[in-house]
């Protein structure tokens, strides 16, 4: 024990001669460096697997140790891509190494470092980290700092277009399993400069790998558009995307979970039909976006955001994309689906975004573009099967709200409610308020409505289509309407229509505005436009059961039917006829016929009873009047004169003239195309006096009967 201090101390004495030898030797050797440039650079292609060269190596030893220049350094990647870097200064800190017991430089700058690689940027889709090299492990671990400047990267887009990224200067830092980085970098492509970008990073890595940590970077006028994916390029004609932003990118096992965007001033254009350009601008927008399992998420809290110079109101929205997942039945896979939640939103707004639905659902375009809806959606939700729009599911809450009509649904305005469920079942709970609503096809005329409710349900499957709607009750001008109706269409079978509802009009005089086109026929609903001038109708029924395309069911394979009790009614048979006052008749619109019938009529300064006007066949438009008549004689030519027949009956009459109370029975043909009026019919006399004009002698006491045809007396 008593010699180690001597030991200790002659070791240590050694170690310190050796040393000296040895920097010393360096000091002689490393300015020679060069001469050994062949056999060094070897030995750095075995040890990394990558072919290297260099022009020159130049080293001399200072107090801190060694410092190393490179030049032209080359080297093949093993994708078919390549290195240089033009200069490279090493300075090795010898003393801090040994204290650290890891490399450590006092500098290591790259100057003018050029990277072309063919390896695609692309999405880890499956969590797993990007395998190791000797290059990242050199970077990454032994290197505790290292510079690069005017520096060029070029790669593959996430769009499939090669980009440059140009680094003017940026500085990384490497701790133990820690990862710091600050610059400046710049993307460029072929379609030009991209922007600036200030970039800082925090990485934490597991064996050489960055797996985990957080990115910023703050750009001025940037263009985003070679950052976006194939699906962009595929499916939206992008002009331009140029952003002044600010984000942050989480990294979590090697691919990003999330991340935050401010996006302060900026826009996107894009082409839309007939080479028209819209356009998107920002001003202070934040979008969160996070990873979903196997899908991504995107959140934008604030909506400030404007389409073709339209600003949207503030709201917030959602959009998901959840990508194909197995599932059980027979084809055991989900389709990858679009998921969006808004709320707050104007409907006109969206205009500038067709082109781009067009692409995602070609159906769900075509229907919006024919509606072409405006108004307020407080809330939506919207889940659509990329592979299987048909799947559409939906909840939706709206106020106000206006559209177009789209083939049996008709144009409304001013319409609240909510809508849920999905194409193959849903429901609609609706109000409208003071709207006119066009239902061409069906109504001669928009209806006109103070209030309106309805609840309709659609169910759509392998066995067919159906549509219920319930609790409709429409108030409009001078209608009250209560009922429901179901439409079925059967697959591989006839459709079918039922339909149940009560009616009180007000004001038979706008009927008109009811009369179903589709179902009555044009001609019919003209003749009745024309004939109902009045009245009021209580306790109206309508029903309907049939296929409608079979309508109107000679054969009785269907039934419609309107009987309608009008009351205090003005009715004119044809324009040209003297219309009736004070009626009260029965309208029975049965299938393609037309039957009228009531107790008691005025014509003229006679009575009509029993009397009934049918239009058997609407094609056939002809009327056929039949009737009962008594009163005065002298009544009944002035009656006729008033009609068509002046020149007929009502001239014969003028000839033949009657006093006393007369009785007949009076038939009307009537043609609805114009044509001549046929009247044909029997009188009975008794105890009449007959004036006879042309003779200018009277007759009294007549009983007997006889008969007419138009001019005709028999």
């Amino acid at each position: 024990m008593r010699r180690l201090p001597g030991i200790l101390l002659l070791t240590g004495a050694t170690l310190i001669v050796i040393a000296a030898l040895l920097v010393s030797g360096l000091r002689l050797v490393l300015p020679h460096l060069d001469n050994w440039r062949e056999e060094i650079l070897t030995r750095i292609t075995a040890q990394t697997g990558i072919p290297v060269s260099a022009s020159q190596l130049q080293a001399r030893w200072e107090n801190f140790g060694p410092e190393l220049e490179v030049r032209d350094i080359k080297a093949r990647l093993n994708d078919g891509g390549d290195l240089s870097v033009k200069r490279v200064t090493l300075a090795l800190d010898v003393w801090q190494s040994l204290l650290h017991l890891r490399w450590q430089f006092r500098n290591l700058t790259f100057y003018q470092l050029v990277a072309r690689t063919n390896t695609p940027l692309q999405r880890n889709d499956n969590g797993e980290p990007i395998a190791s090299d000797r290059i990242s492990d050199l970077f990454l671990r032994q290197f505790d700092h290292f510079d690069l400047r005017d520096s060029r990267v070029s790669f593959l887009t996430l769009s499939g277009q090669r980009a440059e990224l140009a680094i003017p200067q940026l500085t990384w830092l490497n701790g133990n399993d820690r990862h710091r980085a600050e610059g400046q970098v710049s993307l460029s492509s072929l379609t030009g400069q991209h922007g600036v970008m200030q970039v800082r990073m925090d990485l934490r890595d597991d064996n050489g790998l960055l797996n985990n940590g957080r990115v910023w970077l703050q750009a001025d006028d940037i263009d985003v558009k070679p950052w976006l994916g194939t699906w962009m390029q595929d499916n939206v004609a992008l002009d331009s995307a140029r952003f002044s932003l600010e984000g942050w990118m989480t990294l979590n096992k090697g691919v990003v979970e999330s991340g935050d965007a401010w996006l302060k001033k900026g826009g996107a254009s894009w082409q839309g039909e007939q080479a028209t350009t819209h356009h998107l601008t920002v001003d202070n927008l934040t979008v969160h976006v996070s990873r979903q399992q196997q899908g991504w998420q995107f959140d934008v809290p604030v909506t400030r955001i404007a389409i073709d110079d339209h600003a949207w109101p503030q709201g917030a929205l959602s959009f998901a994309w959840v990508p194909a997942q197995e599932a059980g039945g027979v084809n055991g896979v989900r389709s990858d689906e679009l998921r969006v939640r808004a709320n707050n939103l104007e409907l006109s707004g969206l205009e500038g975004l067709l082109p781009i639905a067009q692409k995602i659902s070609p159906s769900l375009y075509d229907i919006w573009r024919t509606m072409q809806p405006e108004g307020s959606l407080e809330q939506l939700a919207l889940d659509i099967p990329l592979q299987a729009a048909d799947k559409t599911r939906f909840q939706a809450q709206w106020k106000d709200i206006r559209w177009k009509q789209w083939q049996l649904l008709p144009g409304v305005e001013h319409f609240s409610g909510k809508l849920e469920g999905s194409l193959a079942d849903g429901r609609l709970t609706g109000t409208v308020m003071q709207a006119k609503m066009p239902y061409v096809g069906v109504f001669p005329a928009p209806l006109e409505i103070e209030k309106a409710d309805a609840t309709l349900n659609w169910q759509k499957n392998e066995h067919g289509f159906q549509l219920d709607g319930h609790n409709i009750d429409v108030q409009a001008n001078a209608l009250h309407a209560h009922g429901g109706f179901r439409y079925l269409q059967p697959q591989d079978d006839e459709p079918w229509l039922g339909i149940l509802a009560g009616i009180n009009v007000s004001d038979a005089g706008q009927s008109w505005r009811y009369f179903p086109q589709n179902l009555m026929g044009k001609a019919l609903v003209s003749y009745l436009s024309a004939a109902i001038k009045g009245g009021q109708a209580q306790d109206a029924t309508l029903v309907y059961g049939g296929n409608p395309h079979l309508f109107p069911y000679k054969h009785n394979e269907g039934q419609f039917e309107v009987l309608v009790p009008l009351r205090n009614a003005t009715f004119a048979f044809q324009p040209d006829w003297p219309a009736l006052q004070n009626l009260d008749i029965e309208l029975d619109f049965l299938n393609d016929g037309l039957w009228m019938k009531s107790d008691k009529a005025a014509l003229g300064g006679v009575t009509a009873s029993n009397l009934t006007a049918v239009i058997p066949d609407y094609e056939k438009e002809k009327l056929l009047i039949d009737a009962d008549i008594n009163g005065p004689g002298k009544a009944v030519g002035p009656y006729f004169k008033e009609t068509p027949l002046h020149d007929t009956l009502a001239s014969a009459l003028d000839e033949l003239q009657l006093d006393g109370d007369v009785s007949a029975r009076l038939h009307l043909d009537i043609p609805l195309d114009g044509e001549m009026t046929v009247a044909k019919g029997d009188v009975a006399l008794r105890n009449n006096s007959l004036f006879i004009k042309p003779l200018n002698s009277t007759l009294k006491n007549l009983s007997g009967k006889f008969s007419f045809d138009n001019g005709t007396l028999k």
